[in-house]
C-alpha cells in the first residue's frame, strides 16, 4: 500500500479489512477472494467492485467502523533474536508446505511471522486451515 497516493491509503486499507474479514468467514486465502492487483486497482479507481460486492463491502464498513486502522504502521527492522526465530518458524512452514504442495507465502509470509514473533496474535495462522496444518509446530516452537 506504501505505493499508493497517500488520499488513496483509507480506501485500500478499508478494501484490505474487508478482504481478511471475507477471507477469514470463508476460511479461504485472502487472494481468492481479491487479488492485491485487483485491490489496488480498486482503491486506485482503475476497477470497481461487483454490485454483490460493493453491497458486502458497504455492510462490512457499516458493521465494523472500529476494525479498520487508517495509518499504515511504520516497519521496524527485525533485531538479530527475532530473524533468528522467524527462520526457525520458517524452516517448519516449509516442511508443511512440501508436505502439502503449497508455497511457504500461502501459509505465512516473512511479515507474518515477524509480527507473530512480536506478539500479534490476530496473524492469518493461527486461525482457520492455516493454523490446523501448523498447530503442532506451533505448539513444539513456542519461540514467543
Amino acid at each position: 500500500m506504501s505505493r499508493l497516493p497517500k488520499q488513496k491509503h483509507t480506501l485500500a486499507v478499508q478494501l484490505s479489512a474487508w478482504r481478511e474479514h471475507q477471507a477469514i468467514d470463508k476460511n479461504k486465502p485472502r487472494r481468492w477472494i481479491m487479488t492485491d492487483n485487483y485491490l489496488i486497482d480498486v482503491a486506485m479507481g482503475k476497477q470497481q467492485l461487483s454490485d454483490n460486492k460493493q453491497q458486502k463491502f458497504a455492510d462490512f464498513l457499516t458493521l465494523n467502523p472500529h476494525k479498520i486502522a487508517f495509518e499504515i504502521p511504520q516497519h521496524a527492522p527485525a533485531t538479530a533474536q527475532e530473524k533468528a526465530q522467524k527462520l526457525i518458524l520458517q524452516k517448519l512452514i516449509q516442511e508443511k508446505a512440501t508436505q502439502y504442495n503449497l508455497t511457504t507465502e500461502v501459509i505465512a509470509s516473512g511479515k507474518t511471522l515477524l509480527n507473530y514473533i512480536r506478539g500479534d496474535q490476530s496473524v492469518n495462522f493461527l486461525s482457520g486451515w492455516r493454523y490446523h496444518l501448523l498447530k503442532k509446530e506451533l505448539e513444539k516452537c513456542k519461540t514467543v
